[in-house]
Parts: structure tokens; sequence; C-alpha cells
């Protein structure tokens, strides 16, 4: 694990729309010094709800943080679980 703030010239390379969004999962292969694959900072279908809340209201509207919790209390974290799994480079 390492902090986002003591490791800027990383997080540069995995920006979310501009931003250093958080939780962000990188796959750090430190013998190679290489990235292995990246996940966040969250689930494509909760990214999908916030895109599709931007486009239709212009902005992000105070009402999408409890539509967006709605679905995570629903998702329980299977929808995480399944693409940071699908993410690790397994051999």
């Amino acid at each position: 694990m390492i902090l986002r703030d003591e490791n800027v010239d990383l997080m540069n390379r995995f920006l979310t729309n501009g931003g250093m969004s958080i939780p962000k999962l990188i796959f750090w292969d430190a013998e190679n010094q290489e990235v292995l694959a990246d996940w966040g900072p969250r689930p494509k279908l909760a990214a999908k709800l916030v895109a599709d809340h931007k486009a239709k209201n212009g902005q992000l509207l105070p009402e999408i943080k409890e539509e967006i919790q709605q679905w995570y209390n629903k998702d329980k974290g299977q929808s995480t679980l399944k693409e940071v799994l699908a993410s690790f480079p397994l051999k």
C-alpha cells in the first residue's frame, strides 16, 4: 500500500477524469518496477450511474450520493470484488 499524496508521480499516471480519485488499486511488480493492472475508484456500474446522472443534469447533484449509497448497499461489494479479482494478473 502506498499513500496517494506521497506518490504523486505514480498517481498522475492513473487519474480519473483528471483527478486523483481514491480508492485506487494499482498492482505493482516491485521486482520489475512495473504496473501489472489497476482498478478504481468505483465499480463500472456505479461509475455509469454517476456518468448518467451528470449527463442528465449537467452536474452532480446532492441526490446522487444517496442513489450511489443505495446501489452500494444493494450490491454488497460484489461488483467491486469481481472487478478487482478480474484485474489480478494471474498466471
